[in-house]
């Protein structure tokens, strides 16, 4: 998971990559979960912002829903610096984080056309 921190950060003489990127990449490789799954862009998602690597638990309390953060006791995977240089890098807006060209409406699964009973769908340009 070392690796997969440093290429998203750019860290350790690497060249920045996206998540998507090393997904490939893993892929390609045969890296994959210890059931012998391979990861998905979503899990390597989580996993970046999973503070357990950095070394800090979080707890979240479940009557007000608060969560408090302590150091764990255990040594971290990745130094705080390349935790913090990653979630710097997701949180980037200029970040383009998705490749789809269409439009995303809540109410468009429920509707429906009044003519054909069809699905209704929403896309750019006001092509339907």
């Amino acid at each position: 998971m070392v690796e997969l921190f440093e290429r998203v950060a750019g860290w350790n003489g690497r060249r920045r990559e996206s998540v998507r990127a090393v997904e490939q990449d893993w892929l390609r490789r045969g890296v994959t979960s210890r059931d012998g799954v391979p990861f998905s862009r979503q899990n390597l998602a989580q996993v970046l912002k999973r503070k357990a690597y950095a070394g800090v638990r979080v707890h979240k309390d479940s009557a007000t829903g608060e969560t408090t953060e302590t150091p764990g006791n255990w040594a971290p995977l990745v130094e705080p610096d390349l935790f913090a240089a990653v979630q710097r890098n997701l949180a980037d807006p200029a970040r383009r984080s998705t490749t789809s060209t269409s439009v995303k409406h809540v109410s468009t699964v429920a509707l429906r056309c009044g003519r054909c009973g069809g699905k209704t769908s929403t896309r750019p340009g006001g092509r339907a």
